[in-house]
């Protein structure tokens, strides 16, 4: 196996390997990884303790969600992440995650993005087919409105409107999914390593997040949050909420649960 690429300190330095040297990466998957603030890139190797536990927990996973295993890609960033790749269908977990996580929190997550990644190619061709009749129904109504229209100010005002209109409406829609997604994914998880597991996952990725937000804030760097609507992810309190009110059965009880959630990263503010 290859071994895996030198990471070097600076911020700007973009170190993803030529194809023959990462183990057959596809260059969408290489710019999806930058897209995400990774570093470099590889391919997960079985000659490494952590990465060989990543990959039994992927094989276990896949075959506990009776499904083809994926292209499991590992990639070096400073703040915790995974994420599917929609193209290329790549599982890719970044070096920080196994740093922070237990077994199961691990394989929380895996269930997590393994849920994304059997539902690519359907919510794919659900957002094409509602884009597509959202937009010709669109069409179809300015144009009607613009031949009641008698003057050519109407006409501009009513594109320049609507046009306007429809493009927030459209960037609303597509976050209410993408929020959706994540919602349902959660539960994929969940169904795969437990409630408690995924709870206590979402819990630590929050807290390191925290932390390094907090380290970056003492060197000056500030962080803005975007407005929860302006957000693809929902807020971590109404993900919990969500897996409380959809449990799996590794919880006895309701009252089991809201403590795991309580209680898995007290550091936490709530």
């Amino acid at each position: 196996m290859p071994a895996a690429p030198v990471i070097k300190t600076a911020p700007t330095h973009w170190n993803i390997p030529p194809k023959e040297q990462s183990g057959n990466i596809e260059l969408r998957d290489r710019n999806t990884a930058r897209a995400k603030g990774a570093t470099a890139l590889w391919v997960a190797r079985p000659t490494e303790p952590k990465e060989r536990e990543l990959i039994k927990i992927l094989h276990e996973t896949c075959a506990q969600m009776q499904i083809p295993i994926p292209k499991l890609l590992i990639y070096a960033s400073s703040k915790p992440n995974a994420f599917s790749a929609t193209y290329t269908g790549s599982l890719m977990f970044g070096t920080n995650l196994l740093d922070i996580m237990t077994h199961d929190e691990v394989k929380a997550i895996m269930g997590h993005e393994l849920t994304h990644h059997i539902n690519r190619k359907q919510d794919f061709i659900h957002d094409f087919i509602e884009g597509s009749v959202l937009l010709a129904g669109y069409l179809l109504i300015r144009d009607q409105l613009s031949k009641l229209a008698t003057k050519p100010w109407v006409k501009t005002t009513i594109k320049i409107v609507g046009d306007t209109a429809a493009m927030i409406g459209d960037i609303a829609l597509t976050l209410w999914h993408k929020r959706a997604r994540e919602y349902r994914s959660d539960l994929g998880g969940a169904q795969v390593a437990g409630t408690e597991a995924m709870i206590s996952g979402l819990n630590t990725l929050e807290h390191r997040i925290r932390e390094i937000q907090q380290q970056e804030k003492h060197q000056g760097k500030k962080h803005r949050p975007l407005p929860a609507f302006l957000r693809d992810h929902p807020d971590n309190r109404h993900r919990i909420a969500n897996l409380i009110a959809h449990p799996s059965s590794s919880f006895a009880n309701k009252h089991q649960m809201e403590s795991a959630a309580n209680v898995s990263a007290p550091a936490i503010a709530r």
